[in-house]
């Protein structure tokens, strides 16, 4: 059978550092450091099954509101969700609402604390998206993430699984590899659709990506994007800050984008 999964983790709000894995069972296990990471083991606890519906994919693991610990895995038809109670024990949680998850699911946080999970949906290779409505409330529908602008506008297909980044001033952040192999970014701000591309003249990248994208966003809002090109090299494009305005660069194509290639 299949052996265990790639590793999740996150560090909760007590400090501790939380590990999950696709288990040999297609379920989800779980380990855990103490924050000082002393005692036997090095301060690592037992692995734990922590039960709910059989994982076919990867996992995300992301520290919500106050530093709760919430773990996504996608399953055949939706994607199973696990969070931490207020005894500090992650437990089996409602599943999300997906259609047709495939691949691996990414997760990121809102500024107010809101969680949205994005997924690959099968047959189409679309990314789609679902965010929670309050900070720890329940989740809305799905909704496909919009793609670029212009006469082949509508949702983002392509392949590979996307990843998404903690909150900009528009919202969090998701990138995501066109059919073409460009590195697509958007914000995800809101319950029932994305709050729109983001797009530097001539792509974020230089090229197609054969691996990545990997989004995020920095200390002052900016944000950032990475893939490897097809000749092995890393790019990363960073998002410009208008004079006086502050990192705004959704829907603003006048924002520039500074893109470096790293080569040594």
């Amino acid at each position: 059978g299949r052996g265990a999964g790639e590793p999740a983790a996150a560090v909760g709000g007590d400090g501790r550092l939380y590990v999950f894995v696709r288990d040999r069972g297609k379920g989800v296990s779980a380990r855990v450091l103490a924050a000082n990471g002393g005692g036997r083991d090095g301060g690592w606890g037992p692995w734990s099954a922590l039960g709910g519906g059989e994982v076919v994919e990867g996992l995300a693991a992301v520290a919500g509101v106050g530093g709760r610990v919430d773990v996504f895995g996608t399953g055949r038809d939706a994607v199973h969700h696990w969070s931490q109670d207020s005894a500090g024990t992650v437990r089996v949680d409602a599943s999300l609402p997906a259609d047709r998850p495939v691949g691996p699911p990414t997760v990121a946080r809102s500024a107010d604390g809101r969680l949205t999970v994005v997924h690959r949906e099968a047959g189409t290779g679309r990314v789609v998206a679902l965010s929670e409505r309050a900070p720890g409330g329940g989740w809305a529908e799905p909704f496909p993430v919009a793609g670029v602008q212009g006469p082949d506008a509508g949702a983002v297909a392509g392949f590979g699984p996307p990843a998404a980044g903690g909150a900009a001033p528009t919202g969090p952040v998701a990138a995501a590899c066109t059919a073409d192999g460009a590195a697509w970014v958007g914000t995800l701000d809101g319950t029932d659709g994305p709050g729109g591309p983001v797009l530097p003249p001539g792509g974020a990248l230089p090229g197609p990506v054969t691996a990545g994208p990997a989004v995020a966003v920095d200390a002052r809002g900016r944000i950032v994007v990475a893939g490897l090109g097809t000749d092995g090299v890393l790019s990363v494009a960073v998002s410009g800050e208008p004079p006086g305005q502050g990192a705004q660069p959704v829907g603003n194509s006048d924002i520039p984008w500074q893109t470096t290639r790293i080569t040594e």
